[in-house]
């Protein structure tokens, strides 16, 4: 059994393991055990179990992307970079979508808490002000974060129409 572990967990069958693992042309148990980290997941089991679930696509893996788009006769030293450039975008792309939940998260908390110190400002007449610097500083960091995950889906688009470029030539 390629992953005993996720077919355990997860009740699914080695054929549907074989299935993802083939599709995604991992052939050989070097390629379905890369773990290169660069889809997010520590091991290629748990993008398997992903893909398995539904909440990912193979299309997020680095290695399917390669094997996807490299022709044979190509400029090996060009696509490598475009792939790896590609991938830290891919990276970068999940790290601030993590960071942005958290803002999100805190952001909530805060107006919480602000619900609580307007009452409390209505029985003691102080104000919150410091709640509302928070909230506005993270709301900044939220824009921020927006554009600059919006950057880098344009520049993931952009190296897709360089490969393509590549490809064509």
């Amino acid at each position: 059994m390629i992953y005993k572990k996720i077919s355990d967990e997860l009740n699914i069958s080695e054929e549907q393991i074989e299935a993802i693992c083939t599709s995604m042309h991992k052939t050989t148990e070097e390629e379905r055990h890369m773990n290169c980290r660069m889809c997010g997941f520590n091991r290629c089991e748990q993008m398997v179990a992903a893909i398995f679930l539904g909440i990912r696509k193979k299309e997020e893996c680095v290695q399917y992307s390669q094997l996807k788009i490299l022709p044979k006769n190509l400029n090996m030293d060009m696509m490598a970079k475009l792939l790896s450039l590609f991938a830290m975008c891919n990276k970068t792309i999940i790290d601030l979508k993590k960071n942005k939940k958290i803002y999100e998260e805190s952001i909530e908390i805060l107006i919480k808490r602000e619900k609580k110190w307007r009452v409390l400002f209505f029985q003691t007449q102080h104000t919150s002000t410091n709640a509302e610097m928070e909230i506005n500083e993270l709301l900044d960091r939220l824009r921020i974060l927006g554009k600059s995950i919006d950057n880098l889906e344009k520049t993931k688009r952009l190296i897709i129409v360089c490969v393509k470029n590549v490809l064509q030539k």
